[in-house]
């Protein structure tokens, strides 16, 4: 059996995914993906007897928030100009989505 092709371009997702395509985006299998679903851990609905997931929810689950990155990015470059607020604020920025991240991946997978 060929392995399908790693979605990398968010564009090319459609706007409401299915399990089986979810579980490519998360790199999951599909059994654990409708596990997640059903106990509320990824952003899903029930239509009939499937599961629908809306590409943006799931995508602010995985994925940084772009402004979040574009502060960063303003931040660097201040430090770079030697600027030390923005050297804390960066570090406090980086700890908060740090904390935000694994937070995220714990509830998912459920660990403890």
């Amino acid at each position: 059996m060929k392995a399908k092709a790693v979605i990398t371009n968010w564009d090319e997702v459609p706007v409401c995914i299915d399990i089986p395509y979810a579980a490519r985006l998360l790199r999951f299998n599909t059994d654990y993906t409708s596990r997640l679903a059903a106990k509320g851990k990824i952003p899903a609905r029930k239509v009939g007897n499937s599961w629908r997931i809306d590409k943006d929810e799931l995508k602010e689950l995985i994925n940084p928030r772009a402004d979040v990155i574009n502060k960063l990015t303003e931040l660097a470059n201040q430090i770079n100009n030697n600027d030390e607020n923005a050297l804390k604020t960066a570090v406090e920025t980086i700890e908060l989505l740090t904390n935000k991240a694994y937070s995220q991946f714990f509830v998912i997978h459920e660990v403890k």
